[in-house]
């Protein structure tokens, strides 16, 4: 079964920590994702049980795990 995935179209400019932690990769686990962001882990599942997101970027469920888009990250990166 595939599943497609709609993602924003704007580029992003992907900060170089950012590409190094995704070593090419579309998304990242949210353990990857909370250290790229300087957060606890926890702080990322409590934000996704409250509010459905992570300061705008919206997790993807796959096998039970909560995975974030880099291209959500960066943005998120680059609002801070």
């Amino acid at each position: 079964m595939i599943i497609e995935v709609e993602q924003n179209k704007n580029e992003v400019a992907i900060p170089e920590g950012l590409k190094h932690t995704a070593n090419g990769r579309d998304i990242l686990p949210l353990d990857e994702t909370a250290q790229v962001t300087n957060n606890a882990p926890q702080t990322l599942r409590k934000h996704i049980c409250l509010y459905g997101h992570f300061h705008g970027a919206k997790p993807l469920k796959i096998g039970g795990r909560w995975n974030f888009f880099v291209t959500d990250i960066a943005k998120l990166m680059a609002r801070s």
